[in-house]
């Protein structure tokens, strides 16, 4: 078909066409608007706890509650256990006239009657005289006399239960009493 020579002004020619249909290609369109956003992706996983945090200020104190009752002897109640009686002397004899006890722990400005518990044998208490206490709940005092030994005459050397007795609320306190024979000096303790 073509010979040799013919075939160069086909290939220029189709080369000019090429270059032809690109420089007839118009300008380049404007920008399209954006789309519209995607779905939210899943939540991630919880991130680990935060510190604690300080401690807040203390809050206003409450109101003080109310005084107690004063109880009744022993296991009824409280003023018994504070209660205390002391002798002033460990050498006591049948007969003595006087006995100084120290009370301490009981009702303020109550009567306190003290007794030698079975002096006359089982249920026979000996009262040894009574005694008003002051402002605190405590009193000294010596009590019996010549017309009212505070140990009686007819008492067993041995040794006795001493109880103090509050008149208002019962409270009560014991402590030993010692009833020796004589008033003479111990050979060997020397009391």
């Amino acid at each position: 078909m073509f010979k040799g020579k013919a075939i160069y002004p086909l290939v220029i020619l189709s080369l000019v066409g090429m270059l032809l249909i690109s420089a007839c290609a118009g300008p380049a369109g404007e920008a399209g608007p954006a789309g519209a956003a995607g779905a939210a992706g899943a939540a991630g996983p919880a991130g680990p706890a935060g510190p604690a945090g300080a401690a807040g200020p203390a809050g206003p104190a409450g109101a003080d509650g109310s005084d107690g009752s004063d109880g009744k002897n022993g296991a009824d109640g409280n003023a018994a256990r504070f209660a205390s009686i002391a002798v002033s002397t460990v050498r006591n004899v049948a007969g003595q006239e006087t006995l100084k006890v120290t009370l301490a722990g009981f009702p303020r400005k109550d009567t306190i009657t003290v007794t030698i518990v079975e002096a006359d044998g089982p249920g026979g208490d000996y009262t040894v005289g009574s005694a008003k206490t002051n402002g605190s709940g405590a009193v000294e005092e010596t009590l019996g006399s010549a017309g009212s030994p505070a140990i009686p005459s007819g008492l067993g050397v041995g040794v006795y239960t001493l109880k103090a007795t509050a008149a208002r609320d019962g409270a009560s306190a014991t402590t030993a009493l010692h009833v020796k024979a004589t008033l003479l000096p111990d050979p060997i303790t020397g009391e």
